[in-house]
């Protein structure tokens, strides 16, 4: 299967899709555009409980060779950026729970203040001035 770019096949495939060489990243994405300061690339997925949410590249100023030890070393990184990621996005989520909740709560009291305030005025006896 043809991925449109090197980031999507790591994110579709969970893999991750190393290129030693220009002429390797060449040969997979013939119309990339060619950034002269760069040479190798490594294209990282990130999944987190079982579920692809991103990807992430690196780029060697030179090429390299991605030996087993550096493959499990990115494999790691990108496993440690995607938990990362993920605790984050539910903190954000508690955070604007939390914020709802509180809202919530300030109409309540709102309200029940309001229902009080109609009660007393209710309940008080009334004077005439007559």
């Amino acid at each position: 299967m043809a991925f449109r770019t090197p980031t999507a096949q790591a994110l579709a495939t969970g893999d991750p899709v190393l290129y030693s060489t220009f002429t390797d990243f060449q040969r997979a994405h013939p119309d990339a555009p060619r950034c002269k300061a760069r040479s190798a690339w490594a294209f990282l997925p990130l999944t987190a409980s079982g579920h692809g949410i991103g990807s992430v590249a690196l780029s060697y100023n030179r090429p390299r060779t991605f030996l087993p030890a550096e493959r499990a070393l990115l494999s790691s990184l990108a496993g440690l950026i995607a938990q990362a990621l993920d605790r984050a996005g539910l903190y954000d989520a508690r955070h604007a729970l939390a914020q709802q909740l509180a809202q919530t709560q300030i109409q309540n009291l709102d309200n029940l203040a309001d229902d009080l305030i109609r009660h007393a005025e209710r309940s008080a006896p009334r004077h005439n001035d007559t």
